[in-house]
């Protein structure tokens, strides 16, 4: 069986989500989470023009 794991990205670039009473996250924490993502080998990014700055924010990651 072939499993996959997506990372949303939403939060990257809005503050989002009932339960996120923090908002938007840091681009510090942000690098950290993709860091964290890579070294577990999930590799598909949820991201699209509507969740504000989080392609910007992604775009700035060079840990790729």
């Amino acid at each position: 069986m072939i499993e996959k794991i997506a990372l949303g990205t939403v939060q990257f670039g809005l503050d989002y989500g009932i339960n996120n009473p923090y908002g938007k996250i840091k681009e510090d924490e942000v690098f950290r989470i993709l860091d964290f993502a890579k070294e577990h080998r999930i590799d598909t990014l949820d991201t699209a023009y509507l969740y504000g700055d989080s392609e910007k924010v992604l775009g700035k990651y060079t840990h790729i």
